[in-house]
């Protein structure tokens, strides 16, 4: 709702008349440096902030960007970003803040002027464990000597020396460019230079204390040679990356400031509406109107398309309440352009502060509006909305559940989980107790409410079923539930799930399935069996069923789930219903190998068969059942493309050449995904043979934020879930990792178990970058694949046309694994061809239980 009038483009016009009718009376700026914002035009508790409080800790650019805020909000919020990333470099954490506080209240008081050697200090590196005052005024200057036992960074038995020179002013820091004439008085010196300076006939001796002075000012020396230590002494050391990934960058890039003065102003209008309620917290729909006049287009593939840049500003009484940025990429068409975002925020009176941008353009425009976010029209509207809701489940006849389950099983959502987690049985109050198991081992039982505890999935994501088992007070069991966690997207995939005390009735049982089938892929039937006699044949979901299984209690049996595809796949799952929990599983694992031959030229050789090949795992020779090499043969490709702020040159060039390429090479049977990545990973299209969806994915790329390659790489990895045959995945990057979760060594893990063919295509890294460059290299010849560095964008299309050459030209060896290694343990790999001179590419080697 909104209650204030538009302070857009109308008041900035208004503001250019009045400001030429001032640039009359006043010069303009003689120099742009000139012009540049200044810390005295801050407000002057920002001010005395940024020179008296946090001057050792802020950087050039963390100043240089605070100077571009122009709200009290935005400096607020950009202040509190600040001690998050000084307390992350000083390994402190959140703790860093209070401790920086009551060290610059110890400054204070015994220094009162912050701006001297020994508050910054104190400020950088806390109070020192040891202090010496010299008290010896006939041979040295006043003298503070200050002791750490150890710095974080530089080491042990840290020393610095204070001295006053000829003994007024302030203290200043010592190092030997000053001299050690600097130390002492006058007549000391004199002394010294005339030969009293051997044994113990030292003016030092004279002082009670003068041996340990001379100890530590020796000390003080051998520190003032560190370059390191003289950094660490003057301001707080940064292991942040300037440019465009930089967090300062980062947080300028979502904020909404003022535009350049070259920028042509473009009128937008804004239109503010309460669409619901939620937790809470109000559903506000902010609707962009944006006239196309003045828009630029931009070609991607075939497509005209138009780029607009939202960054928004939602604040309350100065103090920021949401930040956001969006990027629409949309085709160009029609006179104007409706832009529809939603925020969740709590009912009150707010400012909304938006800034648009055209991408390819001069054109910009901000406009601030207040407005009131009431909390009766957002229950009016999730009435109407909950009123049609239950309108059309009349409509379709859906029943909803009458009684409350006795325990249900909440846990994280999405793809390729690992680490810790939390997870909580939401139950009835006759539950007493909770048992949770993992992958069917037991891990802990929880003997009162609330029944939530945190479970470690392990550093990978894996598939993983999570069991809670419900008790009452007398241990009985009452209910489980189960919850299969990184199934994948594209892995056929059936699981019956265990049956609980709820779920017997006399002679009959309910039975529950979870499945779950490739994209392309359509279900013919599931049947559901107990022993070898059919019970019930479903067709659609939901997969479950009261079924007469006609068995006694505590009579020992099966029940068994086919899942059967139109394309004739299967998938099944047993259950035994009373049976003992101990028996033998013998595992036998087929296995299939992507191999790449390539004769002297580094061109693919054609003409192999199965008498060629020669396959050893771990050293012993394996018994090859079948190769194939087959242009046509099905691939499953994945396109991983780095979107972070370096790649703002790059990038449109890799989209028109990545649309060329899966335009030439994906056939009908072919699948291809889109994955972006910046700070976070992003599945812009799943596995789809779909062209367009495809194209629509890679026009909503855009350059912004920092560098999660390793992140990326594992949830690529993930989509392969599952899926056999041929698959390989292409990562497009310029960069190092600055902001993954995993490490590489995780990452480079997760692409052995994947048995994924990954190449690695580094856009303009410079040689310097030796370790990205290793790690890309590394993560493609475990893979069997390859790793391209190249310097021009033009030289993309080359390497395309390799890889999709490579990967028309790649023969799959099948046999069934000798092996009694444990599933958890990797087999190492080696395929020998039985002709000179060729290369040959394959995986290192494989984990049965994959991932």
């Amino acid at each position: 709702m909104r209650t204030g009038r538009s302070r857009g483009t109308r008041w900035m016009r208004s503001c250019v008349l009045i400001g030429l009718a001032i640039m009359t009376l006043y010069p303009l700026c003689a120099t742009a440096e000139s012009c540049k914002p200044k810390v005295k035009d801050l407000p002057e508790h920002w001010r005395v902030w940024i020179e008296d409080e946090v001057f050792p800790l802020i950087s050039k650019e963390q100043k240089e960007a605070f100077l571009q805020l122009q709200t009290e909000a935005q400096r607020k919020v950009f202040s509190e970003r600040l001690w998050v990333l000084w307390g992350r470099q000083t390994g402190y954490g959140i703790r860093f803040r209070y401790m920086y506080q009551q060290r610059l209240a110890l400054a204070r008081e015994l220094f009162r002027n912050m701006n001297n050697d020994r508050a910054r200090i104190l400020l950088i590196h806390g109070p020192p464990d040891f202090e010496l005052m010299s008290r010896c005024d006939e041979i040295f200057h006043p003298l503070d000597i200050w002791g750490w036992e150890y710095i974080e960074g530089l080491g042990e038995d840290v020393a610095v020396v204070f001295y006053r020179p000829d003994g007024i002013g302030y203290f200043r820091m010592w190092d030997t460019f000053d001299g050690n004439s600097a130390l002492y008085t006058s007549r000391a010196w004199e002394e010294l230079m005339l030969g009293g300076a051997s044994g113990m006939n030292r003016p030092e001796y004279r002082c009670g204390d003068g041996d340990q002075i001379l100890s530590w000012i020796n000390r003080a020396a051998r520190w003032s040679r560190d370059p390191l230590f003289i950094q660490a002494m003057y301001h707080l050391p940064t292991n942040e990356n300037a440019g465009p990934e930089s967090s300062s960058q980062r947080f300028m890039d979502f904020s909404a400031l003022a535009m350049d003065d070259d920028v042509v102003d473009m009128d937008f209008s804004l239109k503010e509406a309460e669409r619901g309620l939620e937790g809470g917290k109000i559903r506000m729909g902010f609707d962009l109107e944006v006239p196309t006049a003045l828009l630029s287009t931009t070609e991607v593939g075939d497509i005209e398309v138009v780029q607009i840049d939202v960054v928004g500003e939602i604040s309350s009484e100065d103090r920021m309440i949401d930040r956001f940025r969006y990027l629409f990429s949309v085709p160009a068409a029609g006179d104007r352009l409706v832009l529809l975002i939603e925020r969740f925020i709590r009912p009150g009176d707010y400012l909304v502060r938006l800034k648009i941008e055209d991408v390819h353009s001069a054109h910009a425009g901000i406009l601030e509006e207040t407005f009131n976010a009431d909390l009766k029209i957002a229950e009016a509207a999730r009435a109407a909305a909950t009123e049609r809701r239950q309108r059309l489940v009349q409509h379709l006849k859906v029943e909803e559940p009458e009684d409350e389950p006795i325990l249900t099983l909440v846990g994280p959502q999405g793809e390729a989980i690992s680490g810790i987690q939390r997870f909580e049985a939401v139950t009835r109050r006759d539950v007493a107790r909770v048992r949770f198991l993992v992958n069917g081992r037991e891990i802990l039982t929880k003997n009162k409410a609330p029944f939530d505890v945190d479970l470690d999935l392990g550093p990978l994501p894996r598939l993983t079923t999570i069991t809670v088992i419900g008790l009452d007070r007398k241990g009985q069991e009452m209910a489980r539930a189960e919850n299969v966690l990184n199934v994948g997207r594209e892995r056929f995939f059936l699981h019956l799930q265990s049956v609980s005390a709820a779920d017997v009735n006399g002679r009959k049982m309910k039975v529950k399935v979870d499945m779950n089938t490739p994209s392309d892929a359509l279900l013919e039937r599931l049947e559901i069996s107990w022993n070898d006699r059919l019970l019930t044949t479903l067709y659609q979901e939901p997969f479950e069923a009261w079924v007469e299984i006609g068995a006694g209690p505590g009579e020992l049996g099966y029940l068994r789930a086919l899942a059967v595809l139109e394309d004739g796949s299967e998938a099944e799952d047993l259950q035994f219903v009373n049976a003992p929990e101990f028996g033998s599983v013998v595992e036998v694992t087929s296995v299939e190998l992507p191999v790449t031959v390539l004769d002297k030229r580094g061109k693919p050789v054609r003409d192999l068969s199965l008498e060629d090949f020669r396959v050893l795992e771990d050293g012993v020779v394996q018994n090859i059942s079948h190769v194939s090499l087959h242009q046509n043969l099905p691939i499953r490709l994945g396109i991983v493309i780095d979107s972070s702020g370096s790649m703002q040159t790059t990038l449109p060039t890799v989209q028109r050449v990545v649309m060329g390429f899966l335009r030439k090479l994906l056939r009908p049977r072919d699948r291809a995904f889109i994955e972006t990545f910046s700070d976070r990973p992003d599945i812009l299209a799943p596995f789809t043979a779909d062209f367009e969806t495809l194209e629509n994915a890679l026009l909503a790329l855009y350059a912004d934020r920092s560098t999660a390659l390793y992140d990326a790489t594992i949830m690529g990895l993930f989509q392969f879930s599952g899926i056999r045959g041929r698959k390989a995945m292409v990562i497009v990057t310029d960069g190092e990792d600055t902001t993954s979760k995993y490490s590489f060594n995780a990452a480079k893990d997760f692409v052995v178990r994947s048995g994924v063919t990954v190449y690695a295509i580094g856009v303009d890294l410079p040689s310097r970058k030796i370790l990205t460059r290793h790690h890309l290299r590394t993560m493609a010849e475990l893979s069997g694949g390859r790793s391209f560095f190249v310097a021009e964008k033009n030289e993309l299309n080359r390497i395309y046309e390799e890889i999709d050459e490579e990967l028309r030209t790649q023969y799959i060896l099948a046999y069934t694994s000798n092996s009694t290694r444990p599933s958890d343990e990797m087999r190492e790999i080696e395929v020998e061809v039985e002709r000179k001179g060729v290369d040959v590419r394959t995986i290192s080697g494989y984990y049965p239980g994959g991932f």
